[in-house]
Parts: C-alpha cells; structure tokens; sequence
C-alpha cells in the first residue's frame, strides 16, 4: 500500500488502467523512466488516498500525450511531489488541481505543451510551502492574484517561458516568507514592477523577470531587500528612467546583478560602489546611460569576472581605480560608450585571462605599454576603433595570448613590432588593419605556426618592402588571410604554395606586387573562393597549375594588373587546364584590365555546374541583378566563341560583353535552357546571322546584341521571349528584311513590359508591324530610327519635331513610346487616305509628283550654306580691307547688304516648300 517502484525498465504502451485500482496506496508510486506511451488513464481518480510521492514524468523514450484527465483532483490527500514534467500533455489545466489543497511542495508540470491560462483555483493551494514549477509551456493570460494567499510559500515558484501576459500583480507583495526562486522570465508580461516586491524582504536569492515587456523605472523599494546576496535579473524589457540609489543597499549582493538592454538614463549612482562585495557578474550594458564611470567601482575589489557597462553613452576618463580590480579574471567590457582615456592602471590587472574589451570609444591616448604585464591573458583582447597611437612592442610578452588581438581603426602611426611573432600561441584573429602601420611585413609572423581559423588581417596600413618567405609556415591557416591596401612590392614567394589548408579569402590585393603568379598556387587543392590579387602588377601568363584547383567555385580575381600599353598585366590565354576545374559554379577568374584572353578554351564546356559568367549570387532574382558589372564583359578576351559552351545547360546568365570575337554565334548557345537572367554579347565584334535557336531561351531580364556587325534577317522565333521583362536590343548591326509580325507577342500588355526595345540604326525595310498594338499599356520605348521602315497610314510626332517616318493607325495608342527619326519617306503614290495635316488653317494638301520625290530639307541645307559661305568671305574681305591703306570701306557696304538679304529670302523659301511637302 505504501511503495511501488517500476521506473528505470523498459514497459511499453499505455499505462494500464487497472494500475490505478490499488485504491489503498498512500506513498510512492514511481513509474517514470520507462517507454510507457498514449494518455494518462482517468482511472487515476481512484488513488484518493495518495499523498506523496507520485511521479509519472517523462524522460527517454517515455512520452505521455493527450490532456491531464480532471480525476487527479479527486487526490485531496496529496501533499508532496506530483511529477508530471517534461511529457508532451497538451490542453489547459483543470481547475479541480484547485481541490489538492493539502499540497506544501514539489508539484511539477513544467516542459509539456500545455496552453490556456493558469486557473484561479490554484489559489486554494494555499499551503504550498516549495516548488510550484508550470515553466515551459504555452500558457496564456495573466499571473493569478490568488497567489498572493500562499504567505507560506517560502521558494520556488516558476511560471517562465510560457506566453503569459498582463502585469506582475501587486498580491506577489503577499508572499512575504518568500525567500528564492521565483521567476517570471520570458514571458509578455506588461506594466511596471510593483513596488510591493519591497515587502519579500526575507528574499535572498534569484529574482528573475527578464525578457518580458516591463515598462517603468526600476522600483526603489527593490533596495529592501537588504538580504539579497544573488540573482537579479531584469534584462531584456523596456524599463526606463534613472538607476536607483537604494540598489546600493543590496550590501549583501555578490553575484549576478543585471539590468542591461533597457531604456534606463541618467548617470550611474555612485552608491552601486556599496556592493563592494560583488563577485561576479554586475551588467549595465546596453542602455542609455551618460556621464562618468564612477571612481567608486573601483571599491568591487572581490570582483573576479563579468563587469560590463557597454553599450552606452558613457564619457570621460576611465578611472584609474579600476586598476584595483586585481582579482579580476575574464570580461570586463567598456566598449562603446565615448571613454576619452585608457588608464596605464589597466595594466594592473594581472590576473585576466581573458576579455578585456575597450573598442569603440573615443579614447585619445597612447596604448598603455603597461598591457605587457597581463602575461595571465589568453583570449580577447580588444582596442579597436579608438584614436590610440603608437604600438608598444611589449604586446610581445603576452606569449600565451591565442585567440583576437584587435588594434584595427586606431591612427597608431607606428611601426609593426617584430615582438608580436612572439604570440606563437594564436590561433586565429589577429586584427591591425586601418592603423597607419609602417615598416616591413615582420618575418617573425611566421612564427604563429598554430593559426588555423583564420583571419590574420594586416590590410589598409602603409607597409612596404617584399613578402617574406616564412609566410608559408602559416600551414595551418584556412582563411582570412589579407594584406589588401599597403604598398608591397616584389614577387610572391613560391611559399605561398605551403599554404595548403587555405580554403578562402586570401587578399593581396592593392598592393604593387609584380612578376609572375607562382606555379606553387597550384598547390592549393582546398581553395573554394575569394582570392584577390586586384590592381598589382603581375605579369606572365596564367599558370596551368590552376588546373589544379578543383575546388574552386568562384572568385579568383586577376582584375587590374598593369598599368598601361608597356605593362601589359597577365597576358597569353586561358590555359586548357581551366576545363579540370568541374566545381565551378561560376566563372572565377576575373582578368579586367589585362591582356590575357586570345581565345576561350573550348574545354570551358567541361563546367556543366556553372551558373553564370560573372561573380555575382547566381540565386538572386532578375531585378536585382541583371547584366551590370558583370564577369567576363570588358575582359579583353579575343577570338571565337567556342560551340562547346552550349554545354553549360546549367547558365543562370551569360554575359560577355566589351569583348573581341569576331567570330558567329554559335547555333549551340540555344541549347543553354538555364540562361533565364541575361544574355548580353553587346560590342563583340559578333558577326553572321542571327541563329533561330535563340530563340527559345527564357530569358527574363536581357537580351543584347547592339553593335556588332550581324547581317540577315531578324528570326520569327524570337516572338517566343514572351517572359522578357526589361532590355531586348538589337540596334546599331547590319540586320535587313521586315521586323517580323511575332515580335508583338513580346509583351502581356501589362504596364512594366520591355523597358527598351530597339531595333534602331539596322537596314530593316518594310513597315512596323501593326502587331505592336498588343502593347497597350506599354510604358518604355521603342526604337526604330535610323533604318529603311515606311507606313503609309499615319505621321508620327514625338517631342518637339517632325521625323521621317510613319507609324501605322493601328498602333496609334502607343505612338508617343515610338522612336522613328531618319527612316525613308513613303513610296509615291500616297493613298487618298492619308490625313491631312497642316500648319496653317487654309493650307491645301500638296503631293510630292508621282516618279520624283524631291527632299526639299536637302537642298535648304545645300542652298542656305553656300550662302552662308559667300557671306563669310565677304565679311572676311571687309575685315582685310580695314588693314589695307587706300581701301574705302563704304564701298563694300551694298554688296554685304544685298547678299544678306538675298540668302535670307532664299532660306526662307526654301525651308517653307520643305515643311510644306513634309506636311503633305
């Protein structure tokens, strides 16, 4: 009647119903730990005279679901421990767990999935003497006043992580012998802290509302609770006003006071350096605190970790009595605030190990040489973004320092110390770039044989001489390798080649490294991307070690080598070897500004995972991308475009612009399926025809072949790029026939169509194609000028002028997008049904004769500027005359006159005809 244990074996299915018939059991029935699964049996009801000792909770395979049956509120008797926790029960609680009201401790139902709010009825278990656990749940609505009548409740009530809302009621005042745990943590909870949390002044230990939506200041009457010693925690709300003095009455407080990442303002109260007994963990970081650091924490001298006031708006120096912390250990975070100076005391903190953060302040001082002193420090220190000069060589004694050493941002002008190859126990981040660093790259770096993370980053400083040898001791370094931004020069050692683990981001660039690109880069097999030599002046040819690389994806960048006709840059061509490089996912070698390029090896058709010929995110949309700044456009690359490339059926874009062909297009580019973003071969020197399979590429964004020498006519399959959304250009070729009709299914007639449709400055004849009229709600351009078209129905205007040419009636909706200047006038005769259009009311419609059509503009221009001509001469001869004794001026007066007015009268009435027969 009074004990049965089974837990701990390995029972399956439900649990019976029967095992509840024991209606005599009064003490400890335990059946947790086994893989019982399937709902609580409501026969549970039956064990009415069960008092302590009930535990059904769920860990390893044990899973109860379904709802808690409301028989359990038939146990009156319980008294202690009902474990319900970490099961997956679902459903609210039932009010008759309101009926146990002989229960003093340990009732757990926390981690289960339990939803609705906490019923009022729990209140009746006013007995309740420890642990009352409903965390982790989702439950909902407000925290029960009732509980204000558990006065003898003395620890241990937990509602966290649930998504209770409302306020902390007033009543919590009510549990007055409370003295630990009781925590509301990550939760909506609202409104301000009640002041009546003053009166738990037995409290001792763990108060936590953190993460809630709390509102208010931070109650004076906290400070009460003169025996707190632990556990304040009331980060993560959006409490507001100024920090209390009377939290310095907490003189019993010896760890983990937080109130960071609020609102809270004003200064720091000089009275929080009461709490001289604080051991670790003091957090007012990440509000909007001003004004000074008060001398007086310089008094927490027991203090041995976590000191944190970043994140503020803090000025002044810091005090030099934080050099009295000197037991403190780890963290002790100053960052951004605006701090002028960093004391020399600093460095009386011998015992850190680790993180020591005074970064973005505005700190104007030299860098304390005292830091040399810390020789405990292993971890994390960090200076960044200050105004800091000078470098002390002292850094050198920190021999056990093995992770982040950040000088980066601060105007050091000073040289780098050969001493910091001394910290040959660093792993990864090394950080002194943008410091005005001088001097040579320290051979000694090489002697940082253990990095292996990464990020040995010395880029944008003023350093000079060669790259030494001893970089290729670094063996073990992945990536983030960057000396981009100084003033390097000399060849790259073949030592690079050693760098075998190198995976990525390696930067060398803007720096004035010449000679070739050692073969030993072919070494290194682990490289993804991200390798930039931009803007050196290397030379030679590629090497065909590259071929080598067969892990590259993307992003090995040659750009800018050279400067000038008489240092050519990277020069030869593509090696054959580039075929081996299968994981390319996108052309990786950007050559901009070289010479390299005389042909495109046709094994470029071995990378069918290539996306795109550029180095952009292939995953991006159209209309974040499109063919700008792409890849291998503008890359000087010559020759013939091989038919291999229709092979890379995996192109998300294809973009060769800016380069030298002169070579057909291959029919095979219209097997490329995959190219949907752009397909851009604009001033190749592309010659032949137009190849119809094309056609059939479901381009989005661009299509552009302007300003080649293509000849033929334009297929009818291209009337099939109906998903076309921006450029479709075919301008400035030799392309000759009739626009075919198809090109009107170019659009859905919705507003946003082709934002540029050209077919200007080609030979085509015949008519624009009524066809267009399915563009009506077109908000681009057409452009058709500067080729051989002619209509016969209707004079199209556009802006100011009038231009040769016609556009059909049919498509009159869209005449204003239409661009027709400088095509031909119509063949003579003119239909009758040509409407008439006149400057003048009166003016009678006038035909150019049948067999002659006589350009009127032609001979105004011809006739006015011979004119003009004698006119000038005639002037010219005045000004010679002035200078010639003898010569009467006067005598030329008439002759100027009657020319000038004979030119005029003349001008006029040949522009007048012109106009007149344009009209008609």
């Amino acid at each position: 009647n009074n004990y049965l244990d089974l837990s701990g074996n390995k029972f399956t299915g439900q649990i019976p119903e029967e095992l509840f018939d024991m209606t005599k059991m009064t003490h400890y029935l335990d059946i947790h730990n086994n893989n019982f699964n399937g709902t609580i049996p409501a026969t549970v009801g039956q064990l009415t005279l069960m008092e302590s000792n009930f535990d059904l909770s769920c860990s390893g395979m044990q899973k109860l679901t379904g709802s808690l049956p409301t028989q359990f509120g038939m146990l009156s008797e319980m008294k202690t421990y009902l474990n319900l926790q970490n099961c997956d029960l679902a459903g609210s609680i039932p009010t008759q767990f309101g009926e146990m009201t002989n229960m003093k401790s340990l009732f757990d139902l926390q981690s289960n999935s339990l939803n609705g709010t906490i019923p009022t009825q729990i209140g009746m278990m006013s007995e309740m003497k420890t642990y009352f656990d409903l965390s982790d749940q989702s439950l909902s609505g407000g925290v029960p006043t009732q509980i204000g009548n558990w006065n003898s409740l003395t620890s241990y009530f937990d509602v966290s992580s649930n998504s209770l809302a409302g306020t902390v009621p007033t009543q919590v005042g009510g549990m007055v012998n409370m003295s630990s745990f009781l925590d509301l943590k990550t939760n909506y909870i609202e409104g301000t802290l009640p002041s009546e949390l003053g009166n738990l002044a037995q409290f001792t230990y763990y108060l936590d509302v953190q993460m809630n939506d709390i509102t208010g200041s931070v109650p004076t009457e906290l400070g009460q609770m003169s025996l707190f010693n632990a556990y304040l925690d009331l980060h993560g709300n959006k409490i507001t006003g100024t920090t209390p003095t009377e939290l310095g009455n907490m003189v019993n407080m010896t760890k983990y006071l937080d109130v960071s990442m609020q609102k809270i303002t004003g200064t720091t109260p000089t009275e929080l350096g009461r709490l001289s007994g604080m051991k670790s963990y003091f957090d007012f970081s990440q509000n909007l605190v001003e004004g000074p650091l008060p001398t007086e924490f310089g008094q927490m001298t027991e203090m041995t970790s976590y000191l944190a006031v970043k994140y503020n708006r803090m000025t002044g120096a810091v005090p030099t009595q934080m050099g009295m912390l000197g037991q403190m250990k780890d963290y002790l975070g100053l960052e951004f605030n605006n701090f002028t100076s960093i004391p020399t005391q600093l460095g009386m903190l011998t015992a850190m190990e680790e993180y020591l953060d005074v970064g973005s302040n505005d700190a104007a001082c030299p860098i304390p040489t005292q830091f040399g002193m810390m020789t405990a420090f292993t971890s994390y220190l960090n200076m960044a973004s200050n105004k800091l000069t000078g470098l002390p060589t002292q850094f050198g004694q920190l021999t056990g320092m093995t992770y982040f050493f950040d000088i980066r941002n601060n105007p050091m002008h000073a040289t780098l110390p050969t001493q910091l190859g001394l910290m040959s126990d660093m792993t990864s981040f090394l950080y002194a770039s943008t410091g005005n660093l001088t001097g040579t790259v320290p051979t000694q770096l090489g002697m940082m044989t253990n990095f292996d993370e990464g990020s040995l980053d010395m880029r944008y400083n003023s350093l000079t001489g060669t790259v030494p040898t001893e970089v290729g001791q670094l063996s073990l370094m992945d990536s983030f390798y960057t000396f981009s931004g100084n003033s390097i020069t000399g060849t790259l050692p073949t030592e690079f080649g050693k760098l075998v683990a190198v995976n990525g981001t390696v930067h060398w660039d803007y720096n004035s490294l010449d000679g070739q690109l050692p073969t030993q880069v072919g070494e290194l097999t682990l490289l993804k991307k991200d390798i930039k030599f931009t803007n050196n002046l290397l030379t030679g040819t590629l090497p065909t070690e590259v071929g080598r690389l067969t892990a590259l994806m993307d992003k090995f960048d040659l750009d800018g080598q050279g400067r000038g006709y008489d240092e050519p840059g990277i020069s030869g061509s593509f090696p054959t070897e580039v075929g081996m490089l299968t994981a390319m996912t996108e052309f990786a070698f950007k050559v901009k500004q070289n010479t390299i390029g005389e042909h495109l090896p046709s094994q470029l058709g071995q990378l069918t995972a290539m996306t795109a010929f550029r180095n952009a995110p292939s995953q991006l949309a159209a209309d974040e991308i499109g063919c700008d700044g792409a890849d291998l456009e503008n890359q000087n690359i010559a020759g013939f475009l091989p038919t291999e490339l229709g092979k890379l059926t995996a192109l998300y874009t294809f973009n060769m612009a800016k380069n030298s062909f002169w070579s057909h297009l291959p029919t095979q580019l219209g097997n490329l399926e995959g190219v949907q973003e752009c397909f851009n071969l604009q001033n190749t020197n592309t010659t032949g025809t137009l190849p119809t399979q094309l056609g059939k590429l479901p381009i989005i964004d661009t299509f552009n072949v302007k300003h080649n020498t293509l000849t033929g006519t334009l297929p009818t399959e291209f009337g099939l790029m109906s998903t076309i959304e921006k450029n479709m250009d075919f301008s400035k070729n030799k392309l000759t026939g009739e626009i075919p009709s198809e090109i009107g299914l170019l659009t859905d007639g919705t507003a946003g169509s082709i934002a540029n449709f050209s077919f200007a400055m080609n030979s085509f004849n015949g008519t624009i194609p009524v066809s267009l009229a399915s563009f009506t709600d077109y908000n681009g351009q057409i452009h058709f000028e500067e080729n051989e078209l002619c209509s016969s129905n209707r004079t199209a205007v556009l802006g100011q002028g009038w231009f040769h040419a016609w556009v059909p009636t049919a498509i009159a909706q869209i005449s204003t997008m239409v661009v027709v200047a400088d095509n031909q006038r119509c063949p003579t005769p003119v239909p009758t049904s040509l409407p008439t259009v006149s400057f003048e009311p009166t003016a009678e419609p006038t035909f150019a004769p049948t067999a002659v059509v006589i350009d009127w503009g032609f001979w105004a221009g011809v006739v006015g500027g011979t004119l003009a001509g004698i006119m000038l001469l005639l002037y010219v001869g005045t000004f010679k005359a002035t200078a010639t004794p003898g010569i009467q001026i006067n005598a030329l007066y008439p002759v100027t006159a009657v020319t000038s007015f004979a030119a005029s009268f003349i001008t006029s009435l040949i522009i007048k005809l012109s106009l007149s027969s344009s009209l008609h």
